[in-house]
């Protein structure tokens, strides 16, 4: 009963978070992709710490030294993922005035951050088998798979 309330409250905030974000997204385009609204990602962050928690069954000493490992990989892959979206936003607004070479080369810069970001979990697959069992890493797998499709779901829902 007390799992199905806090799955609620999470659910709560999340739905709450994308309202407002969708709310942002269509008041105009933004200019650069790493420019998001602070208190929704903060919310949508702490539901995702409390799901992952939840779902990959961490204890207390499991999460104290699962958090920093994470995080720090975490913002590597974040970071992988806002260049290449700068990178396609500029192909995108831009491909009519590109010539083929310029645009070979943004696809080519997209292609190596996909491998990067592969390496980057990789990485951190390796670091997190010093912390957590194999079984929790895959837990952790989909614990991030299934947060990302409540989210969509809860967008298309308030659409």
């Amino acid at each position: 009963m007390k799992t199905n309330t806090i799955f609620k409250t999470i659910s709560m905030i999340a739905v709450a978070v994308l309202i407002c974000t969708a709310s942002f997204a269509q008041q105009g385009k933004r200019g650069n992709i790493s420019k998001r609204p602070g208190a929704q990602s903060e919310k949508v962050e702490n539901a995702r710490i409390a799901y992952i928690n939840k779902e990959v069954k961490l204890d207390e000493k499991e999460a104290k030294q699962f958090w920093p490992v994470y995080d720090k990989y975490q913002k590597r892959l974040r970071t992988n993922h806002v260049e290449k979206m700068n990178r396609q936003k500029r192909l995108n607004d831009s491909m009519d005035d590109m010539s083929d070479s310029e645009k070979e080369q943004l696809m080519d810069e997209m292609d190596n951050l996909d491998q990067d970001s592969a390496k980057i979990q990789k990485e951190m697959r390796n670091d997190l088998k010093t912390v957590l069992s194999t079984d929790k890493i895959a837990r952790l797998k989909k614990a991030e798979s299934d947060f990302k499709k409540m989210l969509i779901d809860k967008i298309g829902k308030n659409k």
